[in-house]
């Protein structure tokens, strides 16, 4: 059987760490393997690439932490990385994006994953502070393409309390997260630069946006107060050999988005779907023989992602109140629009002309039809009545807008101009048979002549 290529990077990583006595434990093993599984190569609409990272699985979705200058737009397509395999583009949507912290979730229906569920690496506890060189990994999907892993250390919390690390991320890696102790305590941001590029700056190291600021955003108001109060040891930043002020320069874009139109990696590889064998060729996982498996111990117990759920959707007790609060305002709004709707029906109660029906029966009941006719086309009751007919007519055709207003007016000048005719000749003079014989004796009756005068 011919080896796959493609499987040795995230299979040298995985022997490596099992190696290593410093790493030592098997927990970090099947943390570092819940890495990979946990990572998805994210495509914004317009075609830029970054990395996204599971935090939670809930709700039927799978939940993805991620840069907001990666997050571009509500639509993405999400590619992960399950135990050395690659998955077909799934489609991914847009929850939340905060471009100032650079920020954003994005989420993915967990059936599109056919029966696969992605490992989640939790967030650190909003009070947590990655010590200054703390060992930190992240898994990234550089220039859009295969994801993996990079092991650094921390250099800190700069001014604006990101995370500074090291090694320094290559474009495509934004969005990943950067784990310590097993937790997400960063998503990648930037490559810091010792100055501006086009005074010949060099990258110097990466910064990521803190976890704290994710519990700042949406957690429960604990842990919005949690993460605001925590004390994080800031510094100005060590590196500066050649003097000028720092830059940050995105990681994960494309196409001219970096500031000033300058990437750090000029030379850009098109992200593209890695040839491969396609045993299932028809599914989301063309390479594996079993979608069904799982990591060993990639799921298991101490990664909680419960401390997770309450940071998105907050603890019972709250997600009770904001139900209740919620129905309460359907309820405020039912009533506003059942009061309305029976204002509406009042006044046009109040429109119909009573005294004018009232005459027109009376004139019924005692066999005065003519009379009856003429005030029922009267123009009284004809505006009523044309006004009735128009507003039953525009609601069944559901005309709104423009159309509506000249299917109103349409409809009231040719209702207007019938009852005008109906009332001319309703009301018009009856020509009896006294009158055509008056009339026939006036026109042969010549006027009496007088006599003149001598």
């Amino acid at each position: 059987m011919p080896f796959r290529f493609h499987l040795l990077p995230p299979i040298l990583l995985l022997v490596a760490c099992c190696a290593v006595p410093t790493l030592g434990a098997a927990d970090d093993c099947a943390a570092l393997a819940a890495a990979h599984s946990a990572t998805a190569r994210l495509v914004a609409a317009n075609g830029d690439t970054g990395t996204g990272t599971v935090f939670e699985v809930s709700q039927g979705r799978v939940f993805l932490a991620t840069a907001a200058h990666v997050a571009t737009s509500q639509t993405l397509q999400a590619q992960f990385f399950f135990l050395g395999h690659e998955s077909k583009a799934v489609p991914a949507a847009l929850l939340w994006r905060d471009e100032p912290a650079d920020l954003a979730i994005v989420a993915v229906n967990l059936a599109a994953l056919e029966g696969t569920i992605p490992p989640a690496i939790p967030l650190a506890p909003p009070d947590a502070v990655v010590p200054t060189g703390a060992p930190i990994y992240t898994v990234g999907c550089a220039h859009g393409a295969w994801a993996t892993g990079a092991e650094g250390h921390a250099i800190g919390y700069d001014e604006g309390r990101r995370l500074c690390f090291l090694p320094i991320p290559a474009e495509g890696r934004s969005g990943s997260a950067v784990i310590h102790a097993g937790r997400i305590v960063g998503i990648v941001s930037v490559q810091v630069f010792d100055k501006r590029k086009e005074e010949g700056g060099r990258p110097v190291h990466g910064a990521a946006a803190p976890h704290h600021a994710f519990y700042a955003l949406w957690g429960n108001a604990q842990q919005k107060t949690a993460a605001r109060l925590v004390e994080i040891p800031t510094q100005a930043q060590r590196w500066q050999p050649f003097g000028g002020r720092l830059q940050g320069m995105m990681g994960g874009c494309q196409g001219g988005g970096c500031p000033g139109g300058q990437c750090p990696y000029p030379q850009q590889p098109a992200p593209q779907q890695t040839p491969q064998p396609s045993p299932n060729a028809g599914g989301v996982w063309p390479t594996r023989p079993d979608p069904a498996a799982e990591i060993g111990g990639a799921r298991a117990a101490s990664l909680d992602l419960a401390q997770l759920a309450e940071a998105i959707h907050g603890p019972p007790e709250e997600r009770d109140l904001r139900r209740r609060l919620l129905e309460a305002q359907l309820a405020q709004l039912e009533a506003q629009s059942q009061a309305a709707a029976d204002a509406k029906a009042e006044a046009a109660l109040e429109a119909v002309p009573r005294a004018q029906l009232a005459d027109a029966a009376g004139s019924a009941v005692t066999g005065q039809w003519s009379e009856a006719a003429a005030t029922l086309t009267g123009p009284e009751v004809a505006g009523w009545a044309v006004g009735s007919v128009a507003t039953l007519a525009l609601g069944w055709l559901g005309l709104r807008g423009l159309p509506g207003l000249l299917a109103r007016w349409l409809i009231g000048l040719v209702g207007a101009a019938a009852f005008r005719w109906a009332h001319a000749r309703i009301t018009a003079p009856v020509d009896t048979e006294v009158d055509a014989v008056i009339r026939d004796v006036t026109t042969k009756v010549k006027p009496a002549s007088h006599p003149q005068g001598a």
